[in-house]
């Protein structure tokens, strides 16, 4: 009779699951700490600048206009159909005018905020979960709509953790062990 401890069925379930899922930022220079728009596309005719009020670090992204007009800022990541994401950023509302912010991800509009709903002159945490219909690059975009005086900050896309099928497994025979248990026990 094949004898199963508890502490076999664990360490083996541990070895088969592999690698924990990554908690990386899919955006590079999230946190626009490198003083400028590296990695992200900026556009609009009232450009947003970097400047050194931040959430945390250095710097933040500023968007300030006038002019009845659009400004974004965006970058391209990698998406897995089915997945979905965590998507997080700091908001700091001026107010100054009819501040909106929309933010757009793979053609989604998760976010939309007009006027912003934050308090004003200080920061606040904007989080929302995002699941992706497509695998491949997707566009994610960090719009202002003039007049607008907001700055963001520690901008992130997290992928949540989704089991892997060797963690399922490990799982499945984990369960069948206990079972065979206590059957062994009972007779």
């Amino acid at each position: 009779m094949l004898k199963i401890s508890i502490k076999k069925v664990a360490l083996v379930a541990l070895c088969l699951s592999g690698a924990a899922s990554s908690h990386a930022n899919l955006l590079l220079n999230g946190g626009f700490e490198t003083g400028d728009f590296s990695n992200w596309t900026v556009s609009g005719p009232t450009l947003p600048t970097v400047v050194s009020d931040p959430h945390t670090g250095s710097f933040s992204a500023n968007f300030a206009g006038s002019s009845p007009s659009l400004n974004s800022i965006s970058q391209s990541f990698f998406a897995n159909s089915g997945w979905t994401y965590d998507v997080s950023l700091w908001v700091k509302n001026n107010g100054i005018g009819d501040d909106r912010l929309m933010i757009q991800i793979g053609g989604d509009t998760p976010y939309d905020s007009f006027p912003i709903d934050t308090p004003l002159e200080s920061w606040s945490l904007v989080s929302f979960l995002w699941t992706s219909d497509s695998t491949g690059p997707d566009g994610f975009f960090i719009r202002g709509f003039d007049p607008n005086t907001f700055q963001v900050d520690d901008v992130r896309i997290v992928a949540q953790p989704v089991p892997e099928p060797a963690t399922m497994a490990a799982l499945g025979l984990g369960a069948l062990a206990l079972v065979r248990r206590r059957r062994a026990k009972a007779s």
